[in-house]
């Protein structure tokens, strides 16, 4: 599994947390907790959405972050959608292919670095 650090950003509130980069899921996905730090709550949903995991389809609650900041690349208006994630899970969200979309992702295992370009 690789962690990626990820900075939320709303208004000037600015949260950092950890995401695993999960290539098998569309959309990117955050714990509806994390969004609460990040100042988000139920006002900003703007509608259901489903969502495919490596496994299977998932539902949860569309909403647009300001600003999502990752692995040296930072998007605007940037949709996401909030799921509650299995309790054992040590991280925030899951950063999925719509971020890395219309980019090359290289990683070096070798070295430990991934790249972003």
């Amino acid at each position: 599994m690789i962690l990626i650090e990820v900075s939320i950003k709303k208004g000037e509130h600015i949260v950092d947390g950890v995401f695993a980069l999960d290539t098998g899921c569309s959309t990117t996905v955050v714990n509806p907790d994390f969004l609460e730090r990040c100042k988000y709550s139920k006002k900003d949903y703007i509608e259901k959405a489903t969502f495919t995991t490596g496994s299977q389809k998932e539902k949860g609650d569309l909403l647009k972050l300001q600003t999502i900041k990752a692995i040296g690349f930072m998007r605007r208006n940037f949709e996401v959608i909030s799921f509650e994630l299995p309790k054992g899970f040590q991280f925030d969200g899951l950063l999925g292919t719509d971020f890395i979309r219309n980019k090359d992702l290289l990683i070096s295992y070798r070295k430990g670095i991934l790249t972003l370009k």
